[in-house]
């Protein structure tokens, strides 16, 4: 589960950490991944300085999408004509790339994709960065 989820469900979260952090993990050998894909929450809530966890990590890791060479090698079977469109479609993110199915259509991947979790939903998807919503 990606943190900003679990901190959500759980506000309290970050503040168990932080005491955990300062009252004995620093001595152990124990190594805490918090991972997300929220930008803005991670930002804020995680890295910021107003956050209970600030100044206590130790290293970040910044993932980038995947480029063209490298998301390719999620769809051996595809033609490259259908790979630049997925590419130009998803780019390189690994969420998209995997679910493809090769044996459907580039038009049936998209749809159920992009447009049907959009539309169980009911929403606009949104992507946070900062406190910043950009509508996509």
């Amino acid at each position: 589960m990606e943190f900003p989820y679990a901190a959500i469900a759980e506000p309290s979260l970050p503040s168990a950490l932080q005491i955990a952090v300062d009252h004995g993990l620093l001595a152990t050998n124990m190594t805490i991944i918090l991972a997300g894909s929220n930008e803005g929450f991670m930002e804020s809530e995680v890295l910021g300085r107003k956050s209970r966890l600030y100044g206590r990590r130790t290293a970040q890791i910044r993932l980038l999408p995947f480029d063209y060479a490298d998301a390719a090698k999620f769809l051996p079977n595809t033609k490259s004509q259908d790979l630049v469109r997925y590419y130009a479609t998803f780019g390189g993110t690994p969420y998209y790339l995997a679910r493809i199915n090769e044996s459907d259509g580039f038009e049936d991947n998209v749809l159920r994709l992009l447009f049907d979790n959009l539309l169980a939903n009911g929403g606009v998807m949104i992507r946070l960065r900062g406190n910043r919503p950009i509508l996509m």
